[in-house]
């Protein structure tokens, strides 16, 4: 969302095709680098593209932009803990 417009794609390179900035988001290349993960959150190497989470519907409405849970891999699995010591079992 900027200047009255929202752009979407599953691609970052879609979105530089349509005159978004190509502009490093330094903070994440640095958590990146230092961890060796991509860290779960909404922001994305590039400082003007924000990634729409997993499992989340995103509304546009009025100008506005929601973000709403519709789904959890967590909440889905019902996987009892384990018991006992692990690695005698294997």
């Amino acid at each position: 969302w900027r200047d009255g417009q929202l752009a979407f794609a599953s691609e970052s390179k879609a979105l530089f095709c349509l005159g978004v900035p190509q502009r490093l988001n330094l903070s994440s290349l640095k958590d990146y680098l230092e961890t060796g993960r991509v860290v779960h959150s909404k922001q994305s190497f590039f400082s003007d593209i924000n990634i729409l989470p997993q499992g989340s519907i995103m509304t546009f409405r009025d100008g506005q932009v929601s973000l709403e849970k519709y789904w959890s891999a967590a909440e889905m699995c019902d996987v009892p803990e384990p018991s006992g010591d692990i690695e005698a079992r294997f």
